[in-house]
């Protein structure tokens, strides 16, 4: 998704290849304006000598690390369903331990089951192009403007 928003604006997106290579990417790339978008869920482990990285770029630098792509997703209001909002207004009641190992997992079964035999239909190997049309894409970049635990 990124890459699609990134190349329809003439902006280059670049993957670092997992969570671990985040801070060597931000490195090769001295004097660059960034946003790194990082599952926050997975992103944890990685966080501490990244931010204090990013200490030193302030003004270089911008990090956006929500619960999982997924959460953004179902938080934009793309998916129209009343059960999402109340679950998302308070997740910890919702999700059982038992069955997901992490909220990002939560977060993925969710928006499949949600979106199952839909035009939106949801999977995680590759992204639908319901998701990259242009009402779309505005709602998930508005959802990351308004989010503000980040």
């Amino acid at each position: 998704m990124f890459s699609y928003i990134a190349n329809s604006h003439g902006i280059t997106c670049i993957s670092a290849g997992g969570k671990g290579n985040i801070l060597s990417k931000i490195k090769e790339l001295p004097d660059k304006k960034l946003l790194v978008f990082a599952d926050g869920a997975a992103f944890g482990s990685n966080m501490a000598e990244v931010y204090q990285y990013t200490q030193l770029h302030p003004n270089d630098i911008i990090l956006y690390l929500p619960e999982s792509f997924e959460w953004l997703v179902l938080a934009s209001g793309v998916i129209h369903d009343s059960e999402i909002d109340s679950i998302l207004a308070q997740p910890a009641d919702h999700i059982e331990c038992r069955n997901f190992f992490s909220w990002e997992q939560y977060f993925t079964h969710l928006l499949t089951k949600k979106t199952a035999g839909s035009q939106a239909q949801y999977s995680k190997r590759r992204l639908n192009n319901y998701y990259l049309n242009e009402q779309n894409v505005v709602k998930i970049i508005h959802a990351m403007e308004s989010d503000n635990t980040n």
